[in-house]
């Protein structure tokens, strides 16, 4: 497997006014008191994870994954500073202006290495879809932002309720029309095993909770979960004798709920007109927040260029004027006689 393109980055910790930057070895890292993070922050009242951040080409992007102070989501600069318990930090692309060499380098292994590739500034806007099946039919989502939360509710920015899933299970990484998934809870995972996996379209799924998900295309179904379901979930077992069937006659599992939890497959999926309104208005706020920042960082881009661009023009008529006034007529001078 091949990550997204990406840049180098590195992130900065001012708790103890300690400037030092220190380079991230896999382009997403995670940010909490886990000990799998790649950004470890020790403090004892804070959640295993706090923030998931992503590098796609040279835009770095924060998405908090629960209730946070003074929360930060999108795209930010190198200036932005992430309030993490009491800890204060900052991440910075090599793309950024103010980038300096970290001084900690990042340490991979062969595989990483290799996963990584080569640095690239260049990375294609989302263009694929998430296909998912949960035992009654396949429904199709597109993904409209290079990186989306997927979970049960609030924070994620697709919400897919009473499947099995934490509040924030998945971060999604779409570049172009490939796919990626981040398992943001590592401490579902047994140790050793990779925190990321590629949607390859027609291949095998990935499944969490009780949700297959593929990308653009369907294709086989996992036989094991990309984490295992929270203790207090009604998770589901496929059985080969339980299946639908589709339009074109093809035999699917369909979600059994296990005892004592028995219950129609329709409840599983069930959702109230309010709770959909509720997730429609959120994921709308979300992306007029995100394009009023874009708009907001490209105005300050073009203030800073602007700026920048008259405070130049008045030093070059500054020096002509100098020159033609001071230094033309001595040499004039001189050269007259």
């Amino acid at each position: 497997m091949h990550y997204w393109p990406s840049t180098r980055w590195s992130f900065s910790s001012r708790r103890k006014n300690d400037e030092s930057w220190i380079e991230l070895p896999l382009p997403f890292a995670l940010i909490g008191a886990h000990d799998r993070c790649q950004v470890h922050v020790e403090y004892k009242r804070l959640p295993a994870v706090v923030y998931f951040a992503v590098v796609c080409g040279s835009r770095v992007e924060v998405w908090p994954l629960c209730g946070i102070a003074f929360p930060i989501w999108g795209r930010i600069k190198s200036d932005t500073q992430l309030l993490v318990g009491k800890h204060r930090l900052s991440l910075m692309s090599d793309a950024d202006p103010n980038w300096t060499s970290p001084t900690v380098a990042a340490e991979r292994t062969a595989e990483e290495t290799e996963a990584i590739g080569h640095h690239s500034t260049d990375a294609a806007p989302a263009d694929a879809a998430l296909v998912m099946d949960w035992g009654t039919g396949e429904q199709t989502r597109r993904l409209s932002r290079q990186v989306t939360i997927l979970g049960e509710g609030h924070p994620s920015s697709m919400r897919m309720h009473g499947l099995g899933l934490r509040v924030c299970e998945l971060g999604i990484v779409c570049v172009g029309k490939r796919v990626w998934a981040v398992q943001l809870n590592p401490d579902s995972l047994p140790d050793g095993d990779p925190m990321v996996r590629e949607l390859v379209p027609g291949g095998e799924s990935i499944w969490i909770g009780n949700v297959h998900l593929w990308a653009n295309q369907i294709g086989s179904r996992a036989e094991r979960r990309f984490g295992e379901p929270p203790s207090d979930a009604t998770v589901a077992v496929e059985t080969p004798a339980a299946v639908n069937t589709n339009s074109q006659g093809v035999k699917r599992p369909i979600v059994m709920v296990d005892q004592p939890h028995r219950r129609p497959i329709s409840s599983i999926t069930r959702s109230t007109p309010q709770s959909n309104d509720t997730d429609r208005v959120a994921s709308e706020f979300t992306d007029r927040l995100l394009q009023k920042n874009e708009k907001r960082a490209n105005r300050q881009n073009l203030i800073k260029w602007g700026v920048t661009g008259g405070l130049l023009l008045a030093a070059i008529s500054v020096a002509g004027y100098v020159l033609i006034q001071g230094v033309l007529p001595i040499f004039k001078a001189i050269y007259s006689e």
